[in-house]
């Protein structure tokens, strides 16, 4: 039962991040990630078939390994927001406060997107470092046990 829950809720997440690629104001990485995590924890078929996609895969994969998006994909997701939101304002929204609203949406997203993934990539540095100070305190133990 909490497999089927985690995939619908994966498939969800999915739904949303591809809408997220036209809509304004819908972050696209956050659920195509939490997406990937949900089927990895439930279904590795559909887990396999989300990265084995050639647009989405290798960007979820080059974030596991990293803890961020690459400079390339941070710049082409908010060139990206910002074409749409232009497009939104100038094309189908004609409400001054719904074009301000739209505005405040995009930058919000634009500073959210650069320091959501800088602290990711914090915070992978941070267990990395505590993963090798456990590993030097493990080998130092086992020196001296050597030793005595």
């Amino acid at each position: 039962m909490l497999k089927l829950l985690l995939v619908l809720a994966g498939t969800v997440a999915l739904i949303l991040g591809l809408i997220g690629i036209i809509v304004p104001g819908i972050p696209t990485a956050p659920f195509l990630l939490l997406a990937a995590l949900l089927y990895a924890r439930s279904s590795e078929k559909l887990y396999r078939l989300l990265i084995r996609n050639k647009y989405i895969g290798p960007r979820i994969l080059d974030f596991h390994e990293t803890g961020r998006l690459t400079l390339k994909t941070k710049v082409c997701s908010i060139a990206i927001m910002w074409v749409m939101i232009v497009v939104s304002c100038g094309l189908f929204v004609s409400i001054l406060w719904a074009q301000l609203l739209l505005i405040s949406a995009g930058i919000a997203g634009t500073v959210v997107m650069d320091m959501l993934f800088r602290s990711a990539w914090a915070w992978n540095q941070i267990v990395e470092n505590v993963r090798k100070s456990a590993a030097l305190k493990v080998q130092h133990t086992i020196e001296r046990a050597m030793f005595i």
